[in-house]
């Protein structure tokens, strides 16, 4: 039976997604969105939740939305689009939003500040990015996919893979990986969308990318599926415990527990729709993803659903998730004083 979708209860196929600045969600959503005094009163919740884009790290979100797994808890989430980390975080410290899909990064770093911000659930495990390499390439190194990780990395020796940046959290996972065995990557930057084209024309030997950008190469038979993250082919170490998750200030949630146990009850029956109704999840993933052709959703869908189970989230993760940031070697203050605990809600024990 259908967990979450009902012809009473769901959510049009784009509901609730569109795309804001910062300005715009500062100055505006804070005058739309109830106060928790009126919510207090009130069964039915709205929630406004920017998120950062809408690759896979965010997909299982919208399609719980879009299966109606919020609106059968009697919530009702839009999903504007910020595309930088520290605008979404900006909004939910000014208290414009009560409710953010973000990335560990930025709540480690909020954290580090002394900002209240913690972690609901993670709504992808682990890391996004996949490693696609040229065909041609894989079939001249008589390497299999199915050869150890250290075996497949040998083929990034002295040739240019595309990443989206070099302090992307991408670059260096992979980054990372490849040095482990001893292989500096020859990286070049680009956008994601601009990499499919990259890589048919040569101009680089492979790319990293998250769902659905990789999809077409595979399916057209350009490049083969390498080293995928989400799949948990990459060394613990060197990739963060989660790639996006509902972040909230911990005053609201302690003062809303019933609240969060609907948000995060919502969540979890879109995760038990993956095992009980995988077609209405991979049919909300087309209505989200109309241009993603049906053979490379099957490949996606495959490839990353295992990243949007639902868990509860530990105290262990989140010590990973402080170490994978001290480990990047970014500038934050105030790393070494975070207490974990302090970093993730858990709900109430009855």
């Amino acid at each position: 039976m259908d967990n979450c979708r009902t012809r009473a209860n769901a959510a049009p196929p784009h509901a609730g997604l569109f795309t804001l600045n910062r300005k715009q969600v500062l100055a505006g959503i804070s005058a739309t969105l109830f106060s928790p005094a009126v919510w207090a009163q009130s069964s039915s919740r709205e929630f406004t939740v920017p998120i950062p884009s809408t690759s896979f790290a965010t997909a299982s979100l919208r399609a719980a939305v879009d299966m109606g797994c919020f609106r059968k808890k009697g919530l009702t989430l839009s999903l504007p689009i910020m595309e930088s980390g520290s605008n979404i975080t900006a909004a939910l410290l000014s208290g414009s939003v009560q409710l953010v899909l973000g990335g560990p990064g930025e709540l480690v770093a909020a954290q580090g500040r002394g900002q209240p911000v913690v972690l609901l659930t993670n709504c992808y495990w682990g890391q996004s990015g996949t490693l696609i390499m040229s065909k041609e390439l894989i079939e001249k190194s008589g390497i299999a996919r199915s050869a150890p990780l250290r075996d497949r990395l040998q083929v990034l020796k002295g040739v240019p893979i595309a990443s989206v940046s070099a302090t992307s959290a991408l670059t260096a996972s992979f980054r990372g990986a490849a040095e482990t065995v001893g292989i500096k990557p020859s990286f070049v930057y680009m956008g994601q969308p601009a990499m499919v084209a990259a890589l048919e024309s040569g101009a680089v030997k492979g790319y990293i990318a998250s769902a659905p950008v990789w999809g077409t190469s595979v399916t057209r038979g350009v490049g083969v599926d390498w080293v995928s993250a989400p799949r948990g082919e990459l060394p613990d170490d060197n990739v963060p415990r989660g790639a996006t998750g509902l972040n909230v200030l911990r005053p609201f949630a302690d003062a809303n527990p019933e609240l969060m146990a609907r948000i995060l009850d919502a969540y979890k029956d879109f995760s038990d729709s993956l095992q009980s109704s995988p077609k209405e999840v991979r049919a909300s993933l087309a209505r989200l993803y109309p241009t993603v052709e049906a053979d490379a959703m099957d490949l996606l869908f495959e490839a990353e659903k295992g990243a949007w189970r639902y868990r509860d989230v530990t105290t262990d993760d989140m010590k990973h998730e402080i170490a994978f940031v001290k480990a990047s070697g970014a500038p934050i203050p105030g790393l070494d004083k975070i207490d974990p605990q302090a970093t993730f809600y858990a709900r109430p024990k009855s």
